[in-house]
């Protein structure tokens, strides 16, 4: 085979066009590069959670599937597309789709440590590992601390953009009329 070395494999021809690592020997610059490198420790944390969505998803629409109004548009003979994806999803939808958004985000703010560990990604899940391996206590606390502030703003907006959201909830002056 002409042009091929013990070192040309499938992986190593594939490392050029999605880096394994964020920092290796060559300095990151431009956007495209970033992107490249980004690409792999993020379809690792989507798979991971994509599981756990789908299962939510799914149940959320078992329960939805056997309320009245579905049975009712299906004897009216609304067809079961038009039923799936215009009364049912838009009625399970809101709650559970932005609970799993907003804590995926904060999640992800505060770091798949694992993922951080293997792809050698500079973030938060990284910085806390390091703590932990040098006893900065000081430091864990800061992070703990932060990931709480974070939580507990997200569990806000998550219940106002519930009531915008959701036409079942009414908030304040709305709930009483």
């Amino acid at each position: 085979m002409v042009g091929r070395n013990a070192y040309d494999t499938p992986i190593r021809r594939l490392s050029c066009w999605l880096p394994i690592t964020l920092y290796s020997q060559v300095e990151v610059s431009g956007w495209i590069n970033i992107l490249k490198k980004m690409s792999l420790p993020v379809l690792t944390i989507v798979l991971v959670s994509f599981g756990g969505w789908a299962w939510t998803t799914r149940n959320i629409m078992i329960g939805t599937m056997q309320e009245d109004f579905i049975m009712v548009a299906r004897a009216k003979g609304v067809p079961e597309r038009k039923i799936i994806y215009g009364h049912a999803l838009k009625a399970a939808a809101p709650p559970p789709i932005i609970t799993m958004v907003i804590f995926g985000l904060i999640g992800s703010l505060g770091g798949a440590i694992i993922t951080e560990i293997v792809f050698n990604w500079p973030g938060m899940g990284r910085l806390y590992y390091e703590a932990l391996q040098l006893n900065a206590v000081r430091t864990m606390m800061a992070l703990n601390y932060m990931f709480a502030v974070l939580t507990v703003l997200s569990m806000v907006l998550a219940d106002i953009l519930y009531g915008y959201l959701d036409p079942r909830i009414r908030i304040g002056a709305a709930a009483r009329s």
